[in-house]
């Protein structure tokens, strides 16, 4: 959690020379109603006790304690430097590794707006090629014949152009070799609808066919 949030965060830290410093929700919970209860005037004490070292109680005898909370000098030293504040003489010391971790941020954050702005770029030209495509679309289905296959699946002008998709792709013109032979293509259309008569398959053959044959 941000401790205190400014536009660098400072977080309060429990300590001890084997550990070092610790940081978890519960304690700095704890430790920012010690700043509060502090800051509204109340007024506390160390406990006399050896045994409680660093843990305090209101001078008034009300109860309740808290636990001393520490701060990281290069996390102060950063919040001041980001708000602009002039940096006391016990800081200084934290004033070099703080701008150095001022300016990683801010070289991460700059990588972060660069990608974010490439991002928009690229939803921005998404969008228009999908306007491109939808507009490509719309003309290209007021090229098409319409009801093509609607009312009947032996639509004849829809298997015109079913057989000219299908038989003439690999056709070349310079290769006569590549031409589909009439009466082969009569066939196969007469073989895969047998209710069609002669003269039908011949005339969709026809209308399939995109060369004048010679």
């Amino acid at each position: 959690m941000d401790d205190i949030p400014f536009g660098e965060p400072i977080h309060l830290y429990d300590y001890d020379v084997i550990n070092g410093f610790k940081k978890s929700e519960g304690f700095s919970k704890q430790s920012l109603q010690f700043l509060n209860s502090m800051a509204l005037g109340g007024e506390y004490v160390e406990d006399q006790n050896p045994e409680f070292a660093g843990v305090y109680t209101r001078v008034d005898g009300s109860e309740g304690w808290y636990r001393e909370f520490y701060f990281k000098g290069t996390e102060i030293t950063a919040a001041f430097l980001d708000l602009n504040v002039t940096i006391p003489p016990c800081l200084e010391k934290f004033k070099h590794i703080a701008e150095r971790r001022l300016k990683i941020k801010a070289e991460k954050r700059a990588k972060e707006n660069e990608k974010l702005n490439a991002i928009e770029v690229s939803r921005d030209e998404l969008e228009d090629e999908i306007k491109r495509l939808k507009s490509e679309i719309e003309r290209l289905s007021t090229q098409l014949p319409s009801l093509l296959g609607e009312f009947r699946s032996d639509d004849p002008l829809l298997i015109a152009i079913q057989l000219r998709n299908a038989e003439w792709a690999r056709y070349d013109e310079d290769n006569r070799k590549t031409i589909p032979s009439q009466e082969a293509l009569v066939a196969q259309l007469k073989q895969q609808y047998q209710k069609m008569p002669d003269a039908q398959a011949r005339a969709i053959e026809k209308v399939a066919c995109p060369i004048k044959r010679k």
